[in-house]
Formats: structure tokens, sequence, C-alpha cells
């Protein structure tokens, strides 16, 4: 029998097969992946609270779903939390954080995108609608590249940011 465990919590993976021997495969259970994606990038609360500029999180009806620290003291924290209910990818970072100019070569992955739009509609003003943007996730049922648009609009001091999850999700090259 082939039992199919998980590397960290030694959890089954799935169900074990039937063999001559009795063998352990080891992969890693979807807790444990974001876990371990987690020490690579951040949920999207986090990656917000980065930002020195006021940022609130809005949906298609322009309800508040959500905002940076900075933004909520602006409010006095009086605003709900980011919900799991958004299906936003969990992590969200990019390997060249440090470069100020984000991503390499001029392809932006999401979080440098946002951060780029946000940051320039915070300067000029100038709001931006739907600039698209992907990020790469990696699953044990496969790879996928998931599509937003962004759109940011400046109300005061403030940068409202609306994601939108593309219905089209493409497996990743």
């Amino acid at each position: 029998m082939i039992n199919y465990l998980c590397t960290y919590c030694l959890k089954e993976i799935r169900e074990a097969a039937d063999c001559a021997e009795d063998l352990v495969s080891h992969g890693i259970c979807y807790d444990c992946l974001s876990r371990e994606m987690a020490r690579y990038g951040q949920a999207l609360e986090a990656f917000l609270d980065t930002f020195r500029e006021p940022v609130f999180v809005v949906d298609e009806h322009n309800d508040i779903l959500g905002a940076n620290k900075v933004a909520r003291r602006r409010v006095n924290g009086g605003l709900l939390t980011l919900s799991k209910s958004l299906h936003y990818p969990p992590v969200f970072g990019c390997l060249h954080l440090d470069n100020a100019a984000g991503c390499e070569e001029g392809i932006q992955c999401l979080s440098c995108t946002i951060r780029s739009t946000v940051k320039e509609t915070y300067e000029t003003g100038i709001a931006c609608s739907r600039i698209p943007a992907c990020n790469d996730l990696r699953a044990l049922d496969g790879d996928r590249k998931v599509e937003f648009f962004i759109t940011t609009e400046k109300i005061g001091e403030s940068v409202f940011l609306h994601l939108q999850r593309n219905t089209v999700i493409e497996p990743a090259v």
C-alpha cells in the first residue's frame, strides 16, 4: 500500500493506493502549502498595510470592503476587515519588492501593478481604470495564471482601489 502524506504535518493527502510493498509518498497539503507560500508573500490585508498612502478596497458597487491602517486611522477604524469571501489569491508579494521599479523588464506582477497604480493615482490625482495585471498561482492541482483589472480613484486624500478578477483563469505557462 502507498500512503500519501504531507511532508510538513503528516496528514493524509489522498487515499492510499494498493501496492505490493508498504510505501509512503510525501507531498504537501493545502493548509501547509498556504503557510509555506505566506513565507514568500503576504495576505492582501498585510500587503495593503505596506502603503504609506491611505487605501480603501471597494467592490463593484463602491461599498468599502476594507482599508489599510493609514486609511482606517482616518475613519477611526470603523471599517469592515477584508473578508475571505473576496476570493483573491491568498499571497501578494514580489521577489523584486526592494527594487523601486518593482518587477524587471517592464512586466509587472499583480502586487507591483497595484503598488504603482495606487502611488500614481495618489501623487497625480488621475484615476486609473481597468489596468490589467496577473498573478501566477501554484496549487496542488496545477499552476494557474489569474488575471485582474485594477481601478483606482483619488477622493480627497485617499485612494480607492477596486480589484476585479477576470473570469478567465488560464493554466500558467
